[in-house]
């Protein structure tokens, strides 16, 4: 079948419009058809051109039907066998009949017979499988429930148009509540917490009046040095840790120096190269030293080195049985070891907890930049003037309320756009283009 497959040329895709591809074209069809024309032309005419009666003749004469030849059976009894297939299941007295077993029970047949309730009513089918049966059936049961549940259409059991309708009536019904959004759907418990437990508005403290206590405001300078050092401190280790680290211009190695540390003990004290050995040209150099026949093992070196390694590893395992056997007589100690392990995690997970306590007043990042804490509002001693005629306030209102709803993250912190100098594009023409033109 294989070899009859003929597979189709693809027609070669070329212009037709030009003159150079007329001989690549083929007309082989187009030559068939008009040469056969010219054949119906010389034969009496054209096909097309003639009526239906010239070409066609109505057959009016009765068929003449034979009578059906006889088929010649040599042997009749091949007219009567069947077919083997049909001979295989007929019963066969060269085989012997099929033997059941007789540990089968007579129940078994009847089991099968009886439908699933009547076998579980007769205590037929174990425990298991019983359970089974009734858990699809229930299933089956809420399965049907529930179709018919959801292709009820919802209604409303009371009018839709009286805005008198009572909420707490027993007519009014979830769908109803729903539908007229008389009923919000409920909310999870974290929509009710609040990101940190910070006051919208927070108060001041006493060392910040325009008249304070010495205590009060001595407390509120205490406060101020405690996070300037902080950031003294960062500054501080910020310059170690950057420009600290390299030296200064007066200290910077030169060529000269780099060179006489690089040429480090190469030369004796009076600068003079040391004298080199003269090594042996018959010699040679290798990687490894030359051995000989003699410094091959032998033998017996061979199998005492062997004998060494066992009892080496006999008396380490017996050292490692002693051990394990004296761990009985340590079980306070290795109590003790549990014990202060115990303990070494019970503190860090309180330390943790803690950390964890202190972070939950911090706020959390939600935006591309962190939230700082702004510098204290505060006045120095001798800037304390007792009256409010002569008091220049700190802070403005407005900034300190748009920073409460970034420490509540109610916003996320931003910083003030920078305008970035665009300087304008420098066009020019070139020699060659203007030649052009």
């Amino acid at each position: 079948m294989a070899d009859k497959l003929v597979t189709r040329k693809k027609k070669p895709k070329f212009a037709k419009n030009k003159k150079k591809n007329w001989r690549k074209a083929n007309i082989h069809e187009i030559e068939e058809h008009l040469e056969g024309q010219r054949l119906e032309e010389r034969t009496g005419g054209l096909a097309s051109a003639k009526a239906d009666e010239a070409l066609f003749v109505v057959d009016k004469a009765l068929p003449c039907i034979d009578p059906p030849e006889k088929i010649l059976v040599k042997n009749k009894g091949i007219k009567n066998l069947k077919l083997r297939c049909f001979q295989n299941l007929e019963p066969d007295s060269r085989i012997k009949p099929a033997q059941v077993k007789r540990s089968s029970r007579k129940n078994s047949l009847k089991r099968k017979s009886l439908p699933v309730k009547k076998q579980i009513e007769a205590n037929y089918i174990k425990p298991t499988k019983k359970k089974a049966i009734q858990q699809s059936v229930e299933a089956r049961l809420m399965r049907s429930q529930k179709r018919e549940e959801s292709s009820k259409l919802p209604y409303a059991r009371v009018d839709l148009w009286d805005s008198n309708v009572g909420l707490e009536s027993d007519d009014v019904d979830d769908y109803f509540m729903r539908v007229t959004k008389r009923k919000l759907p409920k909310r999870p418990d974290r929509m009710n917490k609040k990101p940190l437990d910070v006051p919208a508005v927070e108060v001041p403290p006493g060392g910040a009046s325009y008249n304070p206590s010495v205590d009060d405001h001595q407390e509120l300078l205490q406060r101020a040095l405690v996070v300037e050092v902080a950031k003294r401190k960062k500054d501080a280790r910020i310059e170690r840790v950057t420009t600290g680290m390299f030296p200064t211009v007066d200290q910077a190695p030169t060529e000269a120096t780099w060179l006489q540390e690089m040429s480090e003990g190469l030369f004796d004290q009076e600068g003079t190269q040391p004298a080199r050995e003269e090594a042996n040209d018959a010699e040679g150099v290798f990687a490894n030293p030359r051995t000989s026949r003699n410094d091959r093992k032998q033998r017996s070196q061979r199998r005492r080195e062997l004998q060494r390694k066992r009892q080496l590893a006999a008396k380490a395992s017996e050292k490692l049985e002693r051990t394990r056997g004296g761990a009985i007589y340590r079980l306070k100690s290795i109590r003790k070891d549990l014990e202060s392990e115990a303990a070494a995690i019970e503190e860090r997970r309180r330390q943790k907890a803690e950390r964890r306590e202190l972070e939950r007043g911090k706020p959390t990042r939600i935006g591309r930049l962190r939230y700082e804490e702004p510098d204290l509002a505060l006045k120095l001693s001798e800037e304390l003037t007792g009256s409010l005629r002569e008091l220049k306030p700190e802070g403005h209102l407005l900034e300190e309320h748009f920073r409460s709803l970034r420490r509540r993250c109610i916003i996320e912190p931003r910083e003030r756009h920078k305008q970035v100098k665009k300087y304008k594009r420098k066009t020019y023409e070139n020699k060659t283009h203007r030649e052009l033109v």
